[in-house]
């Protein structure tokens, strides 16, 4: 008979901590699309859907900086996850900038508002 005391977390369930759960994760704590989580980003929303559906995609590098700039998301919280902060980011991500979502881009965050 296997006793469980209060320290014993083995048999609790723990979501899985994926690129694609971190992507959903942030998508739903801003409450947008696909589609608009991709623009934001400046990619497509196909390399968005492949990621969040745990496919691999290229230059995935250079994916995930443009992401972790445009929602002003830890880069290595996004590659390779870890512990989550209790704090809920603004409607347009964490303390959004008027910087550019996406090296050599010219589309400013303020281009992605509705």
């Amino acid at each position: 008979m296997h006793m469980t005391t209060a320290t014993d977390t083995s048999s609790q369930w723990r979501p899985v901590d994926s690129l694609a759960n971190r992507l959903t994760l942030v998508r739903s704590e801003l409450g947008i699309s696909q589609r608009e989580a991709a623009q934001r980003a400046g990619i497509t929303a196909r390399v968005w859907q492949n990621a969040e559906d745990g496919r691999t995609i290229r230059s995935e590098r250079a994916v995930l900086a443009a992401i972790a700039l445009a929602f002003n998301l830890d880069r290595d919280w996004l590659t390779w996850g870890g512990p989550l902060k209790s704090e809920k980011p603004g409607p347009h991500g964490p303390d959004l900038t008027d910087e550019c979502p996406q090296p050599g881009s010219n589309r400013r965050p303020a281009d992605y508002k509705s």
